[in-house]
């Protein structure tokens, strides 16, 4: 088994700190950095989704997001419009959580309205 490169337990030790609250906030990372970290983050714990809110300077340049293993909600949804996104993957969006669940259409969702409403127009593109 290879050692972790130095980079890899910089990542570890990054997502730890802001797992346990613990992240300097005057701190910005690049997009590599960014991209590994919040995946090591949602790999901790699926729940660290919310973390993206409260640490969105410090992962301002976050350009891949893979939700699959986290619970999604309108909120949650809602956030990822502060980062330009290359790249989000949703996972199973069947047990989406909405504003006005109606139980007459639970087996269909306008998947555009989603994504207008989940990222921004840079990310769009």
């Amino acid at each position: 088994m290879p050692l972790p490169s130095l980079f890899q337990l910089a990542v570890k030790s990054v997502a730890q700190q802001i797992h346990n609250e613990n992240f300097p906030s005057d701190f910005h990372l690049d997009t590599k950095s960014s991209n590994a970290v919040v995946r090591e983050l949602l790999e901790l714990n699926p729940k660290n989704i919310e973390k993206l809110k409260t640490h969105k300077k410090q992962l301002s340049k976050l350009g891949e997001l893979n939700l699959s293993e986290c619970e999604h909600d309108v909120e949650s949804i809602s956030n990822l419009k502060n980062f330009k996104l290359n790249s989000l993957e949703f996972g199973n969006l069947y047990y989406l959580k909405t504003e006005f669940p109606d139980p007459e259409r639970w087996y269909s969702m306008d998947i555009v309205s989603l994504l207008k409403r989940a990222v921004n127009t840079d990310s769009r593109k």
